[in-house]
């Protein structure tokens, strides 16, 4: 991860930078660009953006990492707060959670999909044991519910909710074809299957 700036005028040239590559990200457009074209909107010479990125992954895995953190903070947060106890309905809770978090940040996944498909992934070894935290994070509270079948269980219905709507975030033909809501339901059915429920 990024060392954070020292001094005000080093923290706003970042926050330049990732304002501009979170647009291009957004716009479909980051993988065309090429650093020199960061650096020209950003307003910075492209030796400020060597000095703190060496590559167009490293700001994608900087992004990641930095979505991670607020990501695993919010989910605590919120499961933490849902009074559900059947696993059922504890399901549908983090299934919805999961299919929010990623619509807010489709644009992101995308990019590193497209990124490790290329074979130039940014995904780092602290995301991967990120990714596999929150998902173990939110195995074991599916797995304080009432009848739960145990935690690995618990763990493949979480993966599977996860990948569902991580695919969805990048090929959104499912929601196209079938609506939000009935996706959801079929993606929380399915899991449900791994549970026995």
């Amino acid at each position: 991860m990024l060392k954070a700036p020292q001094q005000k005028r080093s923290e706003e040239t970042l926050q330049r930078i990732l304002f501009v590559c979170e647009a291009l990200i957004d716009q479909g457009r980051f993988e065309q660009v090429s650093m020199q074209e960061i650096a020209s909107e950003a307003g910075v010479s492209v030796g400020t953006l060597y000095k703190r990125f060496s590559a167009k992954s490293a700001i994608v895995d900087y992004l990641v990492e930095r979505l991670q953190t607020q990501q695993y903070e919010q989910f605590i947060i919120e499961l933490a707060g849902c009074e559900a106890e059947q696993l059922a309905d504890r399901l549908r809770y983090l299934t919805d959670l999961f299919y929010r978090s990623t619509s807010d940040y489709s644009g992101l996944l995308r990019t590193v999909m497209i990124s490790h498909l290329l074979g130039s992934s940014p995904i780092s070894d602290t995301t991967t044991a990120r990714s596999a935290g929150l998902i173990g994070e939110a195995a074991q509270w599916l797995d304080q519910s009432d009848y739960s079948p145990g935690v690995d269980a618990c763990q493949k219905a979480v993966a599977h909710v996860a990948f569902a709507f991580q695919y969805r975030a990048i090929y959104p033909t499912p929601d196209a074809l079938l609506g939000a809501d009935v996706y959801k339901n079929l993606v929380c059915e399915m899991a449900l299957k791994y549970l026995g429920v």
